[in-house]
């Protein structure tokens, strides 16, 4: 009986006698176990060559108006404090929003500072009548929605016209 190292190179050979004779049998498993995956790696390897590296390609710079008008919503809750009119100044006029007038990321493009006044977009006179002749709390800003119930189950609530209050005033987005 073998033991120790004999035993191991024994072992070694036969599962090497085995592999071969199961090869010898079935070509499509030694396809599939040996040369599908050899072909891949060097596939792999070829078009990792011929492929451009990615840092050769000049920096994008990402600004809002790339894609096309928005809007974003601010609220200023204390129009009597100092540092929040401050603030709200610097984001309707230099810098404004986004990155087109800070210094070494000027964008040619599009022109900075916002000159267009606020302006509150138009609604129906009914809207207007109705906001305007009753007295709003902040319990009960404006008209209420009715939701779903259990007599009569909607998906989405049931808004009457005004709901949610007068649209707040906008700066329209500058154009390219």
């Amino acid at each position: 009986l073998n033991t120790g190292a004999r035993l191991v190179a024994q072992h070694v050979q036969a599962l090497l006698v085995k592999r071969f004779h199961h090869t010898v049998r079935s070509r499509r498993d030694f396809l599939a176990q040996i040369v599908l995956p050899a072909t891949f790696v060097c596939l792999a390897l070829m078009l990792s060559i011929i492929i451009p590296p990615f840092g050769d390609y000049p920096a994008l710079t990402l600004h809002p108006w790339m894609y096309g008008q928005q809007y974003t919503f601010f609220s200023m809750d204390q129009p009597d404090s100092e540092l929040l009119a401050t603030l709200a100044d610097v984001l309707v006029n230099k810098p404004g929003f986004g990155n087109r007038c800070l210094k070494g990321e000027w964008l040619p493009e599009f022109p900075c500072g916002n000159s267009t006044p606020w302006k509150t977009p138009s609604v129906s006179p009914d809207v207007t009548h109705l906001h305007q002749k009753q007295k709003w709390t902040a319990d009960q800003p404006s008209p209420a929605c009715r939701c779903s119930t259990r007599e009569k189950l909607t998906m989405l609530p049931e808004c009457p016209e005004g709901a949610g209050g007068l649209p707040p005033p906008q700066v329209p987005p500058p154009g390219p």
